[in-house]
């Protein structure tokens, strides 16, 4: 059995690595094609994946842009909320990992 261990780092999502940028044009996709593997190496932030992710219809921009506004810079409400999370995941039986599909 093998285990995949590979992590992305910034230098391996690099925009100038794409499929998609051309070089006197830059990136030529209407969406990021590599958006997942970019969010793991940590170089998208919560604006841009959440902006990314959604269609861009006038009315939920919008709302979008309101929640990414007041963004506390954390999922989690206060440390007990994340223990509980985690808890749950753990009971669970959830595991990370990357959805490749």
């Amino acid at each position: 059995m093998y285990i995949n261990t590979f992590k992305y780092t910034p230098k391996d999502v690099s925009c100038q690595l794409c499929t998609e940028y051309v070089k006197k044009l830059g990136c030529t996709a209407l969406r990021c094609p590599w958006l997942a593997e970019r969010i793991e190496a940590g170089v998208v932030g919560y604006r841009e994946a959440v902006l990314e992710t959604f269609p861009h219809e006038r009315r939920l921009f919008q709302r979008l842009n309101l929640l990414i506004k007041h963004y506390p810079g954390s999922l989690w409400s206060n440390e007990q909320h994340e223990r509980r999370m985690q808890y749950q995941c753990a009971v669970q039986g959830y595991r990370r990992c990357r959805d490749t599909n």
